[in-house]
C-alpha cells in the first residue's frame, strides 16, 4: 500500500479509511471492478456533496488499484 494511504498517526481512523482498505482487499482478491466502482461511487458521492470537494486518497486509492491491475496482467510476450 502506497504510504499517503497507510495509517496515519496523528489523524483518527474514519470510515473513508474504512472503504479504501474494502476496495483495496477486493482488489486482492481479484475483483477490480468492484474496487473502482467502490471508490468511484464515493467520489460521486463526494463531488455532489454541498462543498463539491472530493478527498484526495480516493484518487490515491484509484491510482494503487490500477497499479494492482497492471502488476496481476501476465506480460503479453510471456509464456503462460
Amino acid at each position: 500500500m502506497p504510504p499517503e494511504l497507510e495509517a496515519r498517526d496523528n489523524q483518527p481512523y474514519d470510515e473513508l479509511d474504512g472503504l479504501i482498505s474494502e476496495a483495496i482487499a477486493a482488489a486482492n482478491r481479484g475483483a477490480f471492478g468492484q474496487a473502482e466502482a467502490m471508490l468511484e461511487a464515493e467520489r460521486i458521492r463526494q463531488a455532489a456533496s454541498g462543498s463539491g470537494e472530493v478527498d484526495s486518497r480516493l484518487g490515491l486509492a484509484l491510482q494503487y488499484i490500477e497499479q494492482l491491475r497492471q502488476s496481476k496482467r501476465p506480460h503479453p510476450l510471456s509464456r503462460t
